[in-house]
């Protein structure tokens, strides 16, 4: 089973923990995934207009962050830990 942490500003999605029964899967096949469990198209809160991570996106798998070039190459597996967050900026 692999666990995703959603900790996004959004009022629906904020602290959602999601269960995902896959042994492994691709970090980009988990995204889309998130659909079917969030009820909405999880690319409007992830993705810019050109299809890229927001730059204010950022995933940790089991507590390491991921640069988001890497996405497509990167596999979860039984007993990950996602997290989904926003970069937190400002003054």
């Amino acid at each position: 089973m692999i666990t995703i942490r959603i900790l996004l500003p959004y009022k629906d999605l904020f602290g959602k923990n999601i269960r995902i029964n896959e042994e492994r899967m691709k970090m980009e096949e988990l995204l889309l995934k998130l659909s079917k469990h969030i009820g909405s198209d999880p690319k409007q809160y992830l993705y810019d207009e050109s299809d890229q991570l927001r730059k204010n996106i950022n995933i940790l798998i089991n507590g390491i962050s991921i640069e988001p070039s890497n996405i497509p190459k990167i596999e979860v597996k039984n007993g990950d830990n996602v997290a989904i967050t926003v970069i937190a900026g400002g003054g």
